[in-house]
């Protein structure tokens, strides 16, 4: 895992102790350590002249295997001004002739949008006829239906009376 970290003070000849400032979670992310997080760590490096190289007070990137020793040691420095300079590099929108372009591009998204929604409530209203006029269909034949069987039982009366008359004649 690589870590930034600090150069806080030398101890035995081939020894650096380093205050832990951020940690790498993902290429080109890092996660800030809160104060209360920090921690010292005792890195072990080569030789004492590789030692002497980190003065307190310098910025270090640090890759720890797992066992936390040092597997390489690094000067932060180029990495956070290359970082810096990312954040500080012009914005396209910066430029009138992009944001012409954008502001147009939005204009005409939002016409086809205007266009679409137009086009959904049109259709909604064309769908709450629909159904109004199938309704008004099912109604009408709910009531041809009660009236066919209005009809029916009228003629199974009839019926039943004529049976009823042939049966006295009889």
């Amino acid at each position: 895992m690589v870590y930034l970290a600090q150069v806080k003070t030398h101890t035995p000849p081939q020894q650096l102790s380093v205050a832990v400032l951020a940690r790498q979670v993902t290429d080109g992310k890092w996660a800030v350590e809160s104060h209360t997080e920090q921690e010292n760590i005792t890195v072990s490096l080569l030789s004492e002249a590789e030692a002497q190289f980190w003065p307190a007070g310098t910025l270090v990137l640090l890759e720890l295997d797992a066992n936390f020793n040092c597997a390489n040691i690094q000067d932060a420095l180029p990495q956070l001004l290359q970082g810096l300079n990312v954040l500080t590099a012009p914005s396209p929108l910066s430029d009138p002739q992009n944001i012409e372009q954008w502001r147009q591009e939005l204009t005409l998204k939002s016409q086809e949008m205007s266009m679409k929604m137009l086009e959904l409530a049109s259709r909604r209203e064309r769908l709450e006829a629909e159904e109004a006029e199938l309704a008004s269909r099912h109604e009408h034949l709910k009531a041809e239906e009660a009236e066919l069987d209005r009809e029916r039982q009228h003629l199974a009366i009839e019926r039943a009376q004529q049976t009823s008359e042939s049966a006295v004649k009889e």
